[in-house]
């Protein structure tokens, strides 16, 4: 049975779609779709207003920006397709993902076929657990995550798309809060390696993200917080917990 999949797709993005088309047609097990992706730009300030709760710029600082809210409102609407349309589980992929040949879909989706909410991350940047739960095959194994970044391509079943709903809208978190998302109940897995990966450089959110006039205390803030998530991954280390890296 062909994986439903939900490719996230900004509608100004021609390029991006049309490269993305091109991979897909490598992958007949995929029951793909565009998925029209909001622009947070666009949105109004009664939108903005109704759907962005002060606490997302409140946590998130000058990382809050309205591209990064956007994302953030197209995966909670991919959520709600899932609920209404009763889809069991599926992939979900940003238009900047790049597939690998073999996915090995069969093999990671039996973690999405239960009640409990699941997801699992096929790109890299995340902490997870050094004992696998389960081995794909001779190269790829599949652990439990603590903590992770990017949404750029991963699995979630209906249980999760559910409990995510009920948490995260309005926006108060960036679409890939992982750890905060495993506080609401989630249970997050991640291949290791990774078997999709993304473009080197800033995308459309992290440019936003970029302010190179900002304020001098701000930069001192910025870098003291940069010091302090060094300091997060080695305590991290020192806890038995491994980094899962971008190789490709």
């Amino acid at each position: 049975m062909r994986e439903k999949t939900y490719v996230v797709n900004m509608v100004k993005d021609v390029g991006k779609k049309t490269a993305m088309e091109a991979q897909l047609a490598s992958h007949p097990e995929l029951d793909w779709q565009f998925w029209i992706a909001v622009e947070g730009r666009k949105l109004t300030p009664e939108q903005q207003s109704e759907m962005i709760l002060p606490a997302f710029k409140e946590r998130y600082g000058r990382l809050a920006t309205l591209p990064a809210a956007g994302c953030s409102l197209s995966h909670i609407s991919i959520y709600r397709d899932m609920v209404a349309n009763d889809i069991s589980h599926a992939l979900i992929l940003e238009d900047d993902a790049r597939l690998q040949s073999d996915l090995h879909l069969d093999e990671i989706k039996t973690l999405l076929e239960t009640d409990r909410p699941v997801a699992v991350l096929l790109t890299p940047d995340f902490w997870y657990t050094t004992t696998p739960i389960s081995k794909i095959d001779n190269k790829h194994s599949i652990f439990p995550v603590y903590d992770g970044y990017m949404t750029s391509g991963y699995m979630i079943n209906k249980a999760a798309a559910r409990l995510l709903i009920e948490h995260i809208y309005p926006v108060q978190y960036t679409a890939d809060a992982w750890d905060i998302f495993i506080s609401f109940g989630l249970h997050l897995f991640g291949v290791v390696p990774h078997m999709i990966s993304y473009p080197e450089g800033l995308g459309e959110i992290g440019l936003s993200q970029k302010n190179n006039d900002e304020p001098i205390i701000l930069k001192i803030r910025h870098f003291c917080g940069r010091q302090k998530a060094k300091l997060y991954s080695s305590i991290l280390y020192l806890r038995g917990y491994r980094h899962s890296a971008r190789m490709w």
